[in-house]
């Protein structure tokens, strides 16, 4: 979501004539899109402001702090760093186009509330075939370990004819792929009495143009059956889903207040792969969370033995100020968050080579997105998300064809 915002204030800027700076030194604006999700991207940040205000001293710069730590830290930002310029909150970022239009005489220089704000989805600067489409803004599951609801606000949905018709412009500019962004996709449309989920991926799979449908994040609370029969049968929605499990154990799932069981999670995999056997899984694993004990941890261990992820984004637990989980008292050492979180990546690699080799001689699907930095072929995203070098000089944006050689890394080598 970070980068789909990033990518409208950029095409914003250059179409009111302005141009991108290859030196912070020589720039005249510089505008810094901030996370909040873990302390250790605020801490970077801190540093990279004190930089940027140092150059205040050599040239009239302009600076924006915008985004998550923006929502979250105004006050504190105002306080350390004095001459920052303006400080804008992740439902605000359309104010720049106003400030950019009267820079020098702005006098408001906080916008940080919450009301509700739509902003022109753009292409992504490093592939302009692709669109990034926030179709959901913020977050009312209040995850015990998250600072995404108290930074992003509530949820809201995206008109779904505003979408379709943003859509249809992006595809009459080029764009092939377009990737629907939410903190929880599934929940869209219950806000506003709007059409579900599964419903807005059938519009959006008749457009004329489309060749790929992309999604991100999925709840599992609020992943239903007609939503999974979307994703296996729709031929433009690529055969991944992203499904965060962040702990098999149910007594830690109910720590972090994420509303469903283990059994619940696994009966939604078996739906998916009972559909469509050779779909793509990826998750996120969160280890040494507050109560977790040897128990709860072999738990985790042996679900993802058991369900077998094409990938895992695995992270060890840290106390983030803001949070639930913050007043709870740690009971995992550091020492054994690591070890833990070394079994889990250890297992999780072996089954993400596994999984890969299932594709070995296979034909399918690819959309070229850019060109390898390490061969002459080209970085392509299979039909089933997972990314694939091929031995060919192709244009990026181009479907092709293409058969599975072999796999290297984590990546499928193709021809």
């Amino acid at each position: 979501m970070n980068i789909s915002d990033s990518a409208y204030i950029r095409e914003f800027l250059i179409n009111k004539g302005l141009k991108e700076s290859n030196s912070i030194k020589e720039t005249d604006i510089i505008i810094v899109n901030t996370c909040s999700v873990r302390r250790s991207a605020e801490e970077r940040l801190e540093g990279r402001l004190s930089y940027y205000t140092s150059l205040k001293k050599e040239k009239d710069v302009k600076i924006f702090v915008i985004g998550c730590y923006a929502q979250k830290e105004q006050e504190n930002i105002r306080k350390k760093y004095p001459n920052i310029d303006f400080i804008i909150g992740t439902r605000n970022i359309s104010k720049i186009q106003e400030i950019i239009d009267d820079i020098e005489s702005y006098e408001n220089k906080i916008f940080t509330s919450l009301e509700k704000e739509y902003i022109e989805p753009a292409k992504d600067p490093s592939n302009p075939f692709r669109a990034f489409i926030t179709i959901i803004k913020g977050c009312n599951n209040y995850c015990s370990y998250c600072i995404v609801p108290y930074t992003r606000g509530p949820e809201y949905s995206i008109n779904s004819r505003k979408i379709i018709e943003d859509i249809k412009r992006l595809v009459d500019n080029g764009v092939k792929e377009v990737f629907l962004l939410g903190q929880n996709v599934n929940s869209y449309g219950i806000d506003s009495g709007d059409i579900r989920l599964h419903i807005l991926l059938e519009k959006i799979n008749n457009i004329k143009g489309i060749e790929r449908i992309r999604f991100l994040t999925s709840h599992p609370k609020d992943f239903s059956y007609e939503l999974i029969e979307a994703v296996t049968k729709l031929e433009k929605v690529v055969k991944q889903v992203h499904l965060p499990l962040q702990s098999g154990s149910d007594k830690v799932l109910k720590l972090m207040n994420r509303k469903y069981s283990l059994k619940h999670y696994l009966d939604i995999i078996e739906k998916l792969r009972k559909n469509m056997s050779s779909i793509s899984i990826t998750t996120d694993i969160l280890v040494g969370f507050p109560g977790e004990d040897e128990e709860d941890f072999i738990k985790t261990y042996n679900a993802v033995k058991e369900i077998e992820f094409d990938k895992a984004f695995m992270f060890m637990y840290s106390p983030r100020e803001g949070t639930k989980s913050y007043e709870l008292k740690e009971t995992v050492t550091l020492e054994e968050k690591k070890e833990r979180l070394i079994k889990i990546i250890n297992i999780q690699n072996e089954i993400t080579v596994k999984r890969l080799k299932r594709f070995i001689g296979k034909k399918m699907t690819a959309f070229v997105e850019n060109y390898s930095k390490k061969n002459n072929g080209v970085l392509a995203s299979t039909y089933y998300g997972i990314p694939a070098i091929i031995d060919k000089n192709i244009k990026k944006g181009e479907i092709v064809d293409i058969k599975i050689k072999s796999i290297s890394g984590h990546t499928l080598i193709a021809e």
